[in-house]
């Protein structure tokens, strides 16, 4: 059997040297990324449901806490009450005086004299953001406090497809005050309300 370096010396051909270990390891870099960008891609999560908020009217009270206690659903779903996430403890304050009032829409909600909204469900999921939860949970009745809220109109894009429109009444602003800064706040707006500087 002929010997190939031999026959290729004896016809005048070089013969092939070995590649380096440097392009070697160069082309195994390039073949494995070249495989990797053929390799089917994970699809992204769905993206979250698009939501638009019309502001229909603002609220600016200063507030009462009445009582915070259980609150059952009165729906009629399948998943009413237990289910349904309308079910659990209830925050009520009643409203001594507006400090502004806002109604650019025309189906907003007029001037109220209560204002309720659930602080966790009877499964104990929280219904508010920590912060302003921390703050519901460290109050006692009687206690006074600015309380702002708004009613919105919401058109959401639902993920699977689909349009939801639904009011929404999230609560804004809870601090504790004194009776002091009450009073104080109370005849700046009714001040505010005689000069006809209050939004209707």
């Amino acid at each position: 059997m002929e010997n190939p370096v031999k026959t290729a010396i004896a016809s005048g051909r070089t013969a092939p040297r070995p590649l380096p270990l440097a392009a070697l390891l160069l082309a195994a870099t390039l073949l494995l990324a070249a495989s990797a960008s053929a390799a089917p891609k994970p699809k992204p999560d769905p993206a979250a449901p698009g939501e638009t908020r019309e502001l229909l009217s603002e609220h600016k009270t200063i507030a009462r806490l009445t009582a915070i206690k259980y609150h059952r659903c009165m729906g009629l779903t399948s998943f009413c009450p237990d289910n349904c996430g309308e079910s659990g403890d209830q925050a009520s304050f009643e409203i001594l005086a507006y400090i502004d009032y806002q109604k650019p829409g025309e189906y907003g909600d007029p001037k109220s004299k209560e204002y309720q909204f659930l602080v966790e469900d009877n499964h104990k999921n929280p219904k508010l953001p920590k912060a302003m939860l921390d703050k519901v949970k460290a109050l006692q009745p009687g206690d006074l406090v600015i309380l702002n809220w708004r009613h919105d109109y919401v058109t959401r894009t639902e993920a699977g497809g689909g349009i939801s429109k639904f009011p929404d009444r999230p609560l804004t602003t809870l601090e504790k005050i004194t009776q002091e800064q009450a009073d104080k706040m109370m005849k700046q707006a009714a001040g505010k309300v005689g000069k006809g500087g209050e939004g209707k």
